[in-house]
């Protein structure tokens, strides 16, 4: 069984704060596996992002461009913004879906190259091994590097129905595990401010009234259901 926190407005976030952790400044891979409800709808929706404009404190922001297909930028001084974008739309609505994305800051000759994946939602804890890319790689004909900024990292897909299981964040292209969001960490009772504390040591924060935490089942909990589930059995 599996566990989800499930989101029903466009506002609600989950969140842990800068560390050195977070802070990847050279090659990066992040995963994630999330089960988009619709993934066109219309406007941009970052997944993944340590990305306040405010104070100029862009790192990096991946996720969902208007049509559907991955977008992923990031910043070498927190100003401005270098962006690349997958040529495929992967993604289908309400199927669970592991997603990747590697940057290799300079692959030997002085380029950056990005690179796009997918495995099946159904693996626990997938190797590198069971991702296939989905889009061809993009390439800078520059080296690159990502800002070390101060911004929290967040969590966020921007539609109701959406599901966030789970979020790795890697320092080097299949390197050390740096982050490991799961929604496993959180209790069947939690919801808005509750936090868990991840393997990997992050504080993570649930920012949302209608934040719920969802077994695979199907049976979702949140304060006020944990407590009538309460009443009921008591």
């Amino acid at each position: 069984m599996a566990r989800y926190i499930l989101i029903s407005d466009t506002g609600e976030t989950i969140t842990t704060p800068d560390s050195a952790g977070n802070s990847i400044v050279g090659d990066i891979d992040i995963r994630t596996l999330i089960l988009w409800e619709d993934y066109t709808v219309g406007s941009a929706r970052f997944s993944v992002n340590k990305y306040v404009t405010a104070g100029n404190q862009r790192s990096f922001r991946w996720g969902i461009d208007a049509g559907g297909g991955v977008e992923w930028r990031w910043s070498v001084d927190g100003i401005a913004n270098i962006l690349e974008q997958g040529t495929a739309t992967p993604y289908v609505d309400g199927l669970k879906l592991w997603s990747r994305i590697t940057t290799d800051v300079d692959d030997g000759a002085s380029n950056y190259a990005v690179k796009y994946y997918t495995a099946p939602g159904g693996i626990v804890s997938p190797v590198a091994a069971d991702f296939t890319q989905h889009s061809v790689t993009d390439t800078g004909a520059a080296a690159t590097s990502i800002f070390d900024g101060t911004a929290e990292v967040r969590l966020q897909t921007g539609a109701a129905g959406d599901r966030i299981y789970q979020m790795k964040l890697y320092d080097g292209i299949d390197g050390t595990l740096k982050n490991h969001f799961n929604a496993e960490d959180f209790a069947l009772s939690d919801g808005d401010t509750s936090t868990a504390v991840a393997a990997t040591g992050e504080t993570w924060t649930l920012n949302g009234s209608g934040l719920t935490v969802v077994d695979e089942a199907g049976y979702p909990h949140n304060r006020v259901a944990y407590i009538g589930e309460e009443l009921r059995s008591g």
